[in-house]
């Protein structure tokens, strides 16, 4: 992988073009935060859901149409917090 910050542009590895960009934010360290719920780490996956990327969004997804599910409690009053709330409401729609 390298970062051209002058030209713009990175490369991922493995690839050979460049992908260009306006902005960069590089966010590493992203940990899922499971609060002291009784049985929320036994639940995991069964109805309890964390959220880092697409496939964790597939995952709680396919759980809702799976199960029916009309009501969500989330955790999080940070961005990604706030848009999961909005796309579950446009969801029930």
């Amino acid at each position: 992988m390298g970062i051209h910050p002058r030209q713009k542009h990175i490369i991922l590895e493995g690839q050979k073009e460049f992908i260009q960009y306006d902005k960069l934010i590089i966010a590493t360290g992203s940990k899922p935060n499971i609060p002291p719920i009784k049985n929320a780490v036994e639940l995991l996956k069964k109805g309890v859901f964390t959220l880092r990327n697409i496939d964790d969004a597939i995952e709680i997804q396919n759980y809702i149409k799976v199960n029916n599910a009309k009501k969500a409690i989330i955790i999080g009053g940070g961005v990604i917090g706030f848009r999961i709330g909005k796309t579950n409401q446009k969801l029930q729609s």
